[in-house]
This record gives structure tokens, sequence and C-alpha cells, in this order.
């Protein structure tokens, strides 16, 4: 079914409807953007993937109300390592000074 950029497939309703309040959440998944929103007369969850060049096209068409591991680059850093940091406040001496054995 061709549907307008703007529109996505109700399969309860069996026809294209706009998002409910134009409001739909985003989800990167394989180099497309799979959108999820609600139909505006059922309610229905309804799906449909774009292209990653949209996106842009996508936030002036639809109030984006959810993100989900979704980058603006082109390749995201998996592998980014974060260095845990000591917890303890440099003014606070660790425990086994307080308690000499």
């Amino acid at each position: 079914c061709s549907t307008l950029f703007e529109e996505m497939f109700c399969l309860k309703c069996r026809e294209g409807k706009s998002p409910y309040k134009k409001q739909v959440q985003l989800e990167h998944i394989n180099g497309y953007v799979k959108v999820k929103a609600h139909c505006q007369t059922c309610k229905t969850i309804m799906n449909k993937s774009y292209k990653l060049d949209d996106y842009s096209k996508l936030k002036s068409f639809f109030h984006v109300v959810g993100v989900l591991e979704l980058y603006d680059c082109k390749d995201a850093t998996a592998k980014t390592q974060i260095q845990e940091q000591d917890n303890q406040h440099p003014s606070e001496s660790p425990q086994w000074e307080l308690f000499p054995l």
C-alpha cells in the first residue's frame, strides 16, 4: 500500500492515516528509521520505515516524542571505553584508615 510521506498505514482502519497529534517515536535500525505512532481514528499502533536521510524531513512533519538509538552520524561509537571514576570524595579518607587493625 502506498501512502503519503506524512501518512502511515493503519491495519485496523485499512487505510493511510496521519498519526495521532502528529506524535511519533523513532528508532534507528540497520540504516533505516522505524517510525511508530498511534492512529488518529482507532489509536492502534502503526509502523513505517523511512531512509536515514529522511530524518530531518521527519522532524519537520512530525512531533518527535521519543528517539531510540538514533544517531546523527553514520558510524556510532559502539565500542567507547568509559573509565570508571572513583566515587570517593578527595577529602574522605579510605575506610581502612578509619578502623585500623
